[in-house]
């Protein structure tokens, strides 16, 4: 006698839970939000803690970050100032202590590592439109990296949650083959970052946190970024670059 009753309140429970699901926007309607954030965004800046493994290196590192968008016309020339230090600690628990400098004018990228409380300083210098470790430039903006994941994993948008008290959308996915054969250097990138789990700030479509494990499961990589500002006043004399006297630069432009 009660059965259409618990049928009737099943339903309801099912018809709930679907809108419920529903509510979740696509991953292509976050990166047309992206795109229109990115219409007004003239700089961005924020701190970031980074832990991983590289090989056999465990790496750790905390770093600033400042960006300034140059714009021409529809295309977006983007400058970099990354600065911090870093620990690479090997197997047998020796450590190397490094403060490290990564600059951008839009064009040329320098980077700089000083062993920590030495005057041994090692340069390298390369093409801001030579390809990172994904197979593609690392003079992207937001937007440009948000779709190159896009084809690399097979993201999906599986929840909001407060994060640091700021509301996120969480996005996971897994490293797709076909992306490695379109981009052969991004084979390392595929094993160690093979699923990830990654949160963008809904007020800004900035990455805020990334989880990262590799092919065998194991946690391999955890990026928190904290203290973001989107257009703060920059001064562009901080993406200017000059190697200290007596630095050893290694040129990889090719010029």
């Amino acid at each position: 006698m009660r059965r259409p009753k618990v049928v009737a309140c099943c339903l309801i429970v099912l018809l709930a839970g679907s809108r419920f699901a529903s509510a979740l926007p696509t991953v292509e309607e976050l990166e047309k939000k992206l795109a229109e954030v990115e219409k007004t965004m003239k700089s961005f800046s924020g701190d970031a803690k980074m832990s991983g493994t590289e090989g056999q290196l465990a790496i750790t590192a905390t770093v600033s970050r400042v960006s300034l968008f140059v714009r021409d016309g529809d295309k977006i020339l983007i400058k970099d100032r990354i600065a911090g230090d870093m620990t690479l600690r090997r197997p047998d628990g020796r450590e190397l202590a490094l403060e490290t400098k990564r600059i951008s004018d839009g064009a040329t990228v320098w980077q700089e590592m000083r062993r920590a409380g030495t005057d041994r300083i090692q340069v390298i210098k390369k093409r801001a439109d030579a390809k990172d470790d994904r197979g593609v430039a690392s003079n992207q903006t937001p937007l440009e990296d948000f779709k190159t994941d896009r084809e690399m994993y097979d993201l999906k948008v599986t929840g909001e949650e407060t994060l640091d008290g700021e509301a996120v959308y969480v996005l996971e996915g897994t490293f797709q083959d076909a992306y490695l054969k379109k981009n052969p250097a991004s084979a390392e990138r595929g094993k160690t970052r093979h699923k990830i789990r990654r949160y963008y700030a809904k007020k800004d479509m900035l990455e805020r946190n990334e989880i990262a494990h590799d092919t065998n499961g194991k946690l391999s990589y955890h990026l928190v970024v904290t203290n973001v500002k989107v257009n703060p006043e920059v001064d562009e004399k901080l993406f200017e670059y000059t190697p200290p006297p007596g630095a050893q630069v290694r040129d990889m432009t090719g010029e």
